[in-house]
């Protein structure tokens, strides 16, 4: 994580909105993939300097927190599906209305920049809402809901109002 800081420093040096050097803050959680196991989390920078842990005491926009639960739904399709989701699979990202039940929404992305086509490993290493959306739709709503109800997330979790809305806001 060390180097990674320098890099994020060395950018942010350089970026229109300036962040002094050494005050980037990064956390990282390391899983085992079988098991679930927390094998390492580092929740900041410099402990010494701040006990605040970025893992387990930040507050997060519950949309960005679902995004991989829709990443790894997608990439799941590889098992039932005749046409899987990879991270080659592109979807269209620019400002799209959604419709559910009765009500519309127009998410938006980050400073409003959409990329057009862009793959699925583009939309999550970017973070972008739309392109988010709009592979959850192609996966089924449902199936996502399932993967984050078998993951352990609240069972009330619907297939489509409760994190949606969350996500496309």
């Amino acid at each position: 994580m060390h180097f990674g800081l320098k890099e994020l420093d060395a950018y942010f040096t350089k970026h229109k909105q300036r962040i002094p050097p050494g005050t980037v803050q990064a956390s990282l959680i390391a899983v085992d993939p079988k098991s679930g196991q927390i094998l390492a989390m580092l929740g900041g920078r410099n402990y010494g300097a701040s006990q605040f842990n970025r893992i387990t005491q930040s507050k997060r926009q519950p949309g960005s927190i679902f995004k991989p639960f829709v990443y790894a739904a997608a990439l799941e399709t590889a098992y039932y599906s005749s046409t899987p989701l990879t991270v080659v699979s592109t979807v269209l990202d620019q400002p799209t209305q959604f419709k559910f039940d009765d009500l519309e929404y127009e998410p938006q992305n980050f400073k409003q920049e959409y990329l057009g086509q862009v793959t699925m490993r583009q939309a999550i290493t970017e973070s972008l809402n739309i392109a988010t959306i709009k592979l959850a739709e192609k996966v089924g709503y449902d199936k996502v809901a399932e993967l984050a109800q078998r993951l352990g997330l609240n069972e009330k979790i619907s297939h489509t109002r409760p994190w949606l809305s969350a996500v496309l806001k």
